[in-house]
């Protein structure tokens, strides 16, 4: 069977790709491999007609192409000629984007007195307050003078004794950087020169290694400190009670009663769990008041096994069974007239179960959550100058790439589905919806936007679909911004590409829960491109009394389908490009759940790192659990 045959004949105003997908006329020869294959734009001045313009490049055998194939790396005349005499491109971090075209040309080339945009962009050479111009009058961020690394072609930026420009700060390695991140908890400088002698601010808590860390993490039942110090002598619970997730206290017959006592519902978490007994695997067990005891096998309602394997952050029941149990040992058995929703209001303790048998329960593994290769250890303080996310740490964290260049995060939630913001499939390119999947691919398995390895995968996406109400305000403020994207084939899971857990409906997480951010998104507001690698962060979240407060966003946030988290002192933040990126939360199961979806930060996110502390606003976030229902209507709908 042809390919073609795949794809339903394409309208009179589209144009048929080598493929057999579709495509708008509009989009045939304008420079841009639109069909993934260049069929758009092969012999143009053959099947157009095409006319010749002062821009037009002309073949061997007299057609007319467009001007932007000329040099772009693919024969597009039918003789070749359009790429003879062309100089050698390879991709560089460095690069210049022509203005009237997507073509990206490297650094060096600008300014040097031969044009290579065809709209002549690369040689307008005057530069603006923010660049340092190179003797041959190329143009470079001004934060690349002094960096360390020659960017002008004679490497005049980087002349000896570099004197560093006001509000930058001298490194011990000669390299010079913003003022604004030193002691930031980042080596920024590459020697670490730029957090030596820095004492913690007022809001922070130093570890016994010097680290500095945020107070609020201090007793946030999550260890931040290399050894652990800012967790320990929390407990201030008498021996009679029970210690929350929180530190709150409560008194310990109330754990696993059936109750949520503790804000966080810790007290109810954990109160069944998998074990030995009489040499016999998988017999499930439940907590008594003193200690996790068999439960018996009679009167156990089938409806309750998914609920069973759910709690103890497993998969789906492959299996169960009766099993005869030793006597000696103490059990918990089912009440009469129990409930089709488990409970530990259900279970009740007895001396012998009846025919002496146990439940065992065997459930299908989940991955979703769970990272395979690296565990969480020690804190991770910003995207904005913080830390780089460790390889395979975060492996639901995709790249959504438009045309080849980064444009937003999402998050994988199943073999098939991502999901971002909405607002990352808005901005004034024209096009629609219904053409926008052929632009867009899903990067995975890697932290880096510019290096494949072998974990690395890239994925065509089919379908995108934004929630039908989300909107924006006049002051730019959005509302239900969130978006699934549905793959073009589907995921097989690794170690370094597996999904986040989609949490329940109405699902809460106390403001004590360990949550971070992802994203590749800027380090400061006057950078010139996104991050290279995925960096993490840990965030707080604020209650929705804080959120409205006068540090937050008052009037303007919906709390039923948005969550703030971030910091005061804004040390801590997503920024310019983190859009769509996930916020997870770890459950009690230690499986992370994906809380929020960044929509928006603070305006001048990167101002916040200024060692004089800028208070801002935190940064806002879909919240999942309000769209649960939402996500699984769409994913029913096209399965």
């Amino acid at each position: 069977m042809s390919l073609t045959a795949c794809y339903s004949a394409c309208r009179d105003d589209e144009f048929t790709c080598g493929s057999g997908s579709c495509l708008p006329v509009a989009f045939v020869c304008d420079g841009k491999n639109d069909c993934g294959d260049y069929s758009d734009e092969r012999n143009c001045g053959l099947l157009f007609e095409y006319q010749c313009y002062p821009d037009s490049f002309i073949c061997g055998d007299n057609t007319c192409l467009s001007g932007f194939t000329r040099c772009n790396a693919f024969e597009n005349c039918a003789d070749g000629s359009d790429e003879e005499s062309c100089r050698e491109f390879s991709v560089s971090l460095l690069t210049f984007k022509c203005q009237t075209d997507d073509r990206c040309i490297p650094l060096e080339w600008r300014c040097d007195n031969k044009t290579d945009c065809v709209d002549g962009s690369d040689e307008h050479c005057v530069c603006t307050d923010e660049e340092f111009m190179c003797e041959n009058g190329l143009c470079i961020n001004e934060d690349l003078f002094c960096n360390g690394q020659p960017n002008c072609p004679l490497g005049e930026d980087e002349p000896e004794g570099c004197a560093c420009r006001a509000g930058q700060f001298k490194c011990d390695n000669g390299v010079c950087i913003d003022a604004l991140y030193e002691c930031n908890n980042d080596d920024n400088c590459g020697d670490e020169s730029d957090e030596q002698n820095c004492a913690c601010r007022i809001e922070e808590h130093r570890c016994p290694d010097g680290r500095c860390i945020q107070q609020s993490w201090v007793c946030d039942g999550d260890e931040d400190c290399e050894d652990g110090s800012d967790e320990k002598d929390c407990n201030t619970c008498a021996d009679h009670q029970f210690r929350c997730a929180d530190y709150e206290c409560v008194n310990a017959d109330l754990r696993c009663e059936g109750t949520k006592n503790c804000a966080d519902n810790s007290d109810e978490t954990g109160c069944v769990t998998i074990g030995v007994v009489s040499g016999q695997n998988d017999i499930l067990k439940a907590f008594d008041g003193e200690e996790m005891v068999p439960v018996c096998a009679e009167g156990i309602l089938q409806v309750w096994l998914p609920q069973l394997c759910k709690a103890l952050g497993q998969g789906a029941p492959l299996a169960f069974a009766s099993i005869i149990a030793d006597s000696g040992e103490h059990f918990m058995t089912i009440v009469d007239g129990a409930s089709d929703v488990f409970s530990m209001y259900d279970l009740e303790y007895t001396n012998q179960c009846p025919g002496d048998s146990v439940l065992r329960l065997s459930c299908r593994a989940s991955i979703c959550g769970q990272s395979a290769t690296v565990p969480l250890e020690g804190p991770a303080p910003f995207i904005i100058g913080g830390d780089l996310a460790s390889s395979g740490q975060w492996p639901w964290a995709l790249a959504l790439m438009y045309r080849g260049q980064y444009r937003c995060s999402a998050v994988l939630i199943d073999n098939g589905w991502a999901m971002t913001a909405a607002h990352c499939f808005f901005w004034s390119n024209g096009y629609t919806l219904e053409f926008l999947p052929h632009y867009f691919t899903l990067r995975a398995g890697t932290n880096s936007l510019i290096t494949d390895d072998e974990h690395t995968r890239s994925f065509k996406v089919r379908r995108i679909v934004l929630h039908p109400t989300y909107t924006v305000s006049t002051n730019g403020f959005r509302y239900q911004d969130v978006a699934l994207i549905q793959l073009e084939t589907e995921v097989e899971f690794t170690d370094y590409i597996r999904p986040a857990c989609m949490p329940e409906s109405e699902q809460t997480f106390p403001r004590t829960s360990t949550c971070y951010i992802t994203g590749w998104g800027y380090t400061k507001t006057a950078a010139i491109k996104p991050a290279d690698q995925l960096r993490e962060a840990k965030m707080n979240l604020w209650s929705e009394e804080r959120c409205k407060g006068p540090r937050g966003w008052g009037d303007l946030i919906q709390p039923a389908t948005q969550t703030c988290a971030g910091y005061d002192n804004g040390y801590i933040t997503t920024c310019f490009g983190d859009s769509g990126g996930g916020l997870v939360c770890r459950d009690f199961s230690n499986r992370w759940v994906l809380y929020g979806i960044t929509s928006l930060g603070p305006t001048g996110c990167d101002l916040a790192t200024n060692s004089g502390g800028i208070l801002t606003r935190p940064g806002v976030y879909a919240t999942v659990p309000a769209y649960v229902d939402w996500v699984g209507g769409v994913l029913a709908q096209y399965r």
